[in-house]
This record gives structure tokens, C-alpha cells and sequence, in this order.
């Protein structure tokens, strides 16, 4: 069984340089896909040349705002792994022994979370699970954006799924800083997550590629862009549901 690990990065390249390398390093570590959404300053031309590594470029001029579950579900759409180990980035594998040494995931269980008694550990979030876990429940929510909760909706629904999520004694240290994402964010994530409930039937955005080297060169087609319109749209449903929800005492 082959592993891919899964990141997606915005314009975060600093904490990525110094967290890709240990991922490419792990023996069990068939290839590393990361989706650049969007940087200002495109990452393939700050990784160096290795033959695990495949990097999806999506359009600039169309990934504007940062959505996590989107660039994960577009890495794993991507990945040729029969296990998906999903990674921010800006996590370190600190030791590969142990990651590798796990029973791999399949469609009974996979592992979130480490067990690993460090400082460096506080604050690390990754999943090892098996592609097959993985869409079965379709992935990421994608009407999740930024960052918040796209973790906790996932989460829910593996288990709704019966799949056992356990908790690995995996070496990976967080690379510390300030945190990224708002409150008020996450709570629109929470109630999206809740009113619009993601679905085997729900779709995916459209994808229109093209392959040069190890870059795939990636656009979302026009129907599935996050626009200024789209985002005020998804805001206002959001507040429409929390004025509801007080309303009936929910």
C-alpha cells in the first residue's frame, strides 16, 4: 500500500521549507502532493527537485480566498496513494519510525492525532486514512472556507461513516506561530457545516488541468470561483441561520 501526503499552502512558505523535506525523507512516503493555492510567489520555485514531489499550481487570478477544504480535496484528487497522510505545513515529521511502523489505515480505521508526550506536539493536526475512507464520505466539506472547522465536520462524519478514528504515537512537532484563522470565521464555517450538510452527492468543483514536469498547472472552472459576490452571498445565508436558530430557540 502506497502513502501520499497531502498539504495545501498559501503564500505560508516559510513554515513548508522547513517541514517538506522530513516528509520526502520518510521511508514510507511513496510521493508528497502539494496544492499551491494561489501564492503570490508560486512554491515550485522554492522546493528543490525530487521525484516524490508533485506540486499542483492552481490559478492565481482565481483562488483569491484561502479554502482548505478545497485545496485538500484537489490534492487528494491528485494523489495516486492507496492512504492519504494529510499534513499542514507546518508539521515535521520528527521521527519516521514511528509513522512507519503503524498498522496502515484501511476502511475499519485510520489515526488523527499524536499520542507523543513534547512540547513540540502541542498544536499538531494530521490524518492518516485510507483513500477509500477518504471519499467515501467525499471528503472536505467545500462550502467550509478559510480556515476552521473543516476538521471537526470531517471528523463527525468518519465517524458517522463507522470508521474507528484512533490516535497514533507519531513523532510530528508543529512548527509554532501566530494563528491565522478568526473566530468569526470558524463560526460561519460551524454553521454551514450544520445547515448544509455535505454529501456522497454533493460536487466537487470542475477542474481543468495540464501536466508539464512535476507541476500540474490547475484552473477551477468559472461556475466553482470564489467570488466577492459568492462569499457575501454565503455570509449572509450564514447570519440568515443564526437569526433562525435564535428565533426557535435552537
Amino acid at each position: 500500500m502506497s502513502v501520499s501526503v497531502l498539504c495545501g499552502v498559501k503564500d505560508r512558505s516559510e513554515h513548508l521549507l522547513q517541514s517538506y523535506k522530513s516528509w520526502l525523507d520518510c521511508e514510507c512516503v511513496d510521493e508528497v502532493v502539494i496544492v499551491d493555492w494561489g501564492s503570490k510567489d508560486p512554491i515550485s520555485q522554492k522546493l528543490d527537485d525530487n521525484e516524490k514531489l508533485k506540486i499542483i499550481q492552481m490559478n492565481p487570478n482565481h483562488t483569491k480566498y484561502w479554502a482548505f477544504s478545497q485545496a485538500y480535496n484537489t490534492a487528494a484528487r491528485f494523489a495516486s496513494g492507496d492512504t492519504y497522510l494529510i499534513l499542514n505545513a507546518d508539521e515535521i515529521i520528527f521521527s519516521s519510525e514511528g509513522l512507519c511502523n503503524l498498522e496502515k489505515p484501511n476502511s475499519e480505521f485510520c489515526y488523527e492525532g499524536t499520542s507523543w508526550e513534547s512540547e513540540k506536539a502541542h498544536g499538531v493536526y494530521f490524518l492518516y486514512i485510507s483513500k477509500e475512507s477518504f471519499w467515501k464520505i467525499n471528503g472536505y466539506h467545500e462550502d467550509i472556507i478559510g480556515y476552521g472547522y473543516d476538521d471537526v465536520d470531517l471528523r463527525r462524519r468518519i465517524k458517522e461513516s463507522a470508521v474507528e478514528i484512533k490516535t497514533s504515537n507519531a513523532e510530528i512537532e508543529h512548527i509554532k506561530h501566530e494563528p491565522g484563522n478568526k473566530s468569526s470565521e470558524n463560526m460561519l464555517n460551524y454553521a454551514i457545516s450544520w445547515s448544509y450538510t455535505w454529501s456522497v452527492m454533493e460536487r466537487l468543483i470542475e477542474l481543468d488541468y495540464k501536466t508539464k514536469g512535476n507541476i500540474i498547472y490547475c484552473d477551477i472552472a468559472m461556475r466553482d470561483r470564489l467570488t466577492h459576490e459568492y462569499m457575501l452571498d454565503r455570509r449572509g445565508r450564514a447570519r440568515a441561520l443564526s437569526e433562525q436558530e435564535k428565533h426557535f430557540g435552537v
